[in-house]
């Protein structure tokens, strides 16, 4: 059952139902039964560029494209933008197909059109390969256009996906209403000079969430923020695990303000039992809840953060720049390191600027975390 602030499950699109476990699926009974006839002129591991070929297939009359195993080289962006499409792989030995980046690609690798509805993205992994990509100076502000996936409209799904090594922005950005991301994998993403100069990447960014659940992911190592919501309406980001080991990131989930439908906006949404642990000075917060480090000029509504497992960060949970809210029964612990904080640490819990929202019991220190990233002010 999916969570809803009520307790009260709520009804989605009949493809979006069921949760499964992070591995994974297999596409042959799906390939069986509705017959694809794969992508001819999309010629996996000959080194050549398939984008022309694979946009072909995209853009045909057929409800299903599937992709045979191998690599597939991307020079330009993938464009879906069909209702009721699905684009999926063929697993071999649990292998998904790669569509791997072409160092000169410019823009997104997949980029799904605003009216596009009711499509699925599963069974593949996208390689933003970023150790190899000639634009990286380009990477600066929002960096969105080189993200390795944009998607956009209503009544979507993306499941047993991996969105690895983008260059910068973030491993899959999300807009839309009634859309699942689930069982997927977000590795690496974005350089790691953090807290420093560019190129970061998010894992996960939701730029706006309108009846959207995100649960079942596993996210390692993105260096901005791992997974970000930026407003939504009854939006559920639920049994996420979020992991950095080698690179540092700037906050594991930041509930945050995007100027993008709902901005801000999230007294009806929630941010339950995740899991968010890290390395010695490997992430700067576990969870952030309020704008008020990046700028104080924003308040945003807090929503429900209650039952997420936070260990390891710098700074394990942090309230500020919040105006109403309920965060209750997280647990911290083994907070760690000084990585990317002028003020006191390591801390577990600490709050500032809340309005009238309902915080958990300490042990809490008031830090105000003043204008940008994890510089720190004074205590309130």
């Amino acid at each position: 059952m999916l969570f809803s602030p009520t307790g009260v499950s709520r009804l989605i699109p009949a493809i979006l139902l069921a949760h499964v476990s992070i591995a994974m699926l297999p596409v042959a009974s799906v390939a069986a039964t509705r017959n694809p006839d794969g992508c001819a002129g999309a010629v996996p591991n000959d080194g050549k560029d398939d984008s022309t070929a694979i946009n072909r297939c995209l853009s045909r009359n057929a409800t299903t494209v599937v992709l045979a195993s191998g690599t597939y080289e991307i020079g330009s962006s993938l464009n879906l933008t069909r209702d009721n499409l699905i684009f999926t792989g063929q697993l071999v030995n649990g292998v998904a197909p790669v569509l791997r980046a072409r160092p000169g690609l410019r823009g997104a690798m997949l980029v799904v059109a605003d009216t596009a509805d009711n499509w699925e993205v599963s069974n593949l992994v996208f390689d933003g390969n970023r150790a190899n990509r000639w634009y990286a100076s380009l990477c600066s502000g929002y960096r969105g256009a080189y993200s390795n996936i944009q998607a956009r409209g209503h009544g979507w799904l993306i499941r047993g996906v991996q969105s690895n090594n983008t260059l910068c922005g973030t491993a899959l950005e999300a807009k839309g209403s009634d859309y699942v991301i689930r069982g997927s994998q977000f590795r690496s993403n974005g350089a790691e000079y953090g807290p420093g100069p560019e190129p970061w990447a998010d894992g996960i960014t939701l730029l706006s969430c309108d009846r959207g659940d995100v649960y079942d992911n596993y996210l390692l190592d993105n260096t901005d923020v791992d997974l970000i919501t930026g407003g939504g309406d009854y939006c559920g980001i639920e049994t996420n695990t979020i992991e950095h080991v080698r690179q540092y990131g700037f906050a594991g989930i930041f509930v945050g303000y995007f100027n993008q439908g709902f901005p801000g906006l999230h007294a009806t949404s929630w941010v339950l039992s995740n899991t968010v642990r890290s390395a010695p000075d490997m992430l700067g917060f576990g969870i952030l809840a309020g704008m008020h480090p990046w700028t104080t000029a924003i308040t945003v509504e807090g929503g429900r953060v209650s039952n997420n497992v936070i260990s390891g960060a710098v700074h394990n949970l942090a309230i500020d720049g919040i105006s109403s809210g309920d965060v209750s029964g997280n647990t911290t612990s083994g907070a760690q390191g000084t990585r990317g904080f002028v003020c006191p640490g390591p801390i577990e819990y600490t709050s500032a600027h809340w309005g009238t929202a309902t915080l958990q019991q300490g042990p809490v220190v008031p830090f105000v975390y003043q204008h940008h990233y994890e510089r720190c002010g004074t205590p309130d």
